[in-house]
C-alpha cells in the first residue's frame, strides 16, 4: 500500500510546477483519520491503520531531519503516533481492536526505540515511545504479554 494513495491528488490544471509535498507524520495521520471518518464508513480500516503505524520508525527520521529543529520534528512525530494510539484505544474500548493491529503497534515501538538509540537527532523521541508503549500496555491482558488471550509481538 502506497502512502500517496491517501493524499489528495495534485490539480491537473496547474501550469506551474507544484511545490514538493513535505508532510510530517502528524499531518499524514490527520489526513488518514479524516479520510477514515468520512461517511459512509462506520468502521476503522485497521489495514490502513496498521500501514500508518508501520511508517512511524521512518517518519521519526524524516521529521527530525526536515523540520527547523530536531525537537520540532520529534514533537510532530510524537503527536502523530499518539493520535494513532488514541484510535487503538478507542477500538479496544469498542471491543473491535484486532491482535494484528496491537502487534503492529508493538513492533513500531520496538523499531522506533532502536532508531532513537542509533540516531542522535532522534534520541528525544524516546519519551514519546515510552508514553505510547505505556498506553498500549494498559490494554494488554493481566500477564502483560497477550491481548485477548493471544500472544503479542515482543522483539
Amino acid at each position: 500500500m502506497d502512502a500517496s494513495s491517501f493524499l489528495p491528488s495534485p490539480k491537473l490544471e496547474s501550469k506551474s510546477p507544484s511545490p514538493t509535498v513535505n508532510l510530517d507524520y502528524n499531518d499524514m495521520v490527520i489526513k488518514l483519520l479524516t479520510r477514515m471518518s468520512r461517511p459512509p464508513s462506520k468502521t476503522v480500516d485497521q489495514n490502513r491503520l496498521r500501514f500508518f503505524i508501520s511508517l512511524s520508525p521512518s517518519y521519526i527520521i524524516h521529521d527530525t531531519t526536515t523540520k527547523a529543529t530536531a525537537g520540532e520534528g520529534i514533537k510532530k512525530w510524537s503527536l502523530g503516533f499518539h493520535r494513532l494510539v488514541d484510535v487503538l484505544l478507542a477500538l479496544h474500548a469498542q471491543g473491535v481492536l484486532e491482535l494484528e493491529t496491537v502487534n503492529e503497534a508493538s513492533k513500531a515501538c520496538s523499531e522506533v526505540w532502536s532508531v532513537t538509540g542509533c540516531w542522535s537527532e532522534c534520541h528525544g523521541g524516546r519519551d514519546g515511545v515510552r508514553s505510547v508503549a505505556s498506553r498500549l500496555k494498559s490494554i494488554l491482558d493481566a500477564d502483560g504479554q497477550s491481548y485477548g488471550g493471544r500472544k503479542v509481538y515482543v522483539p
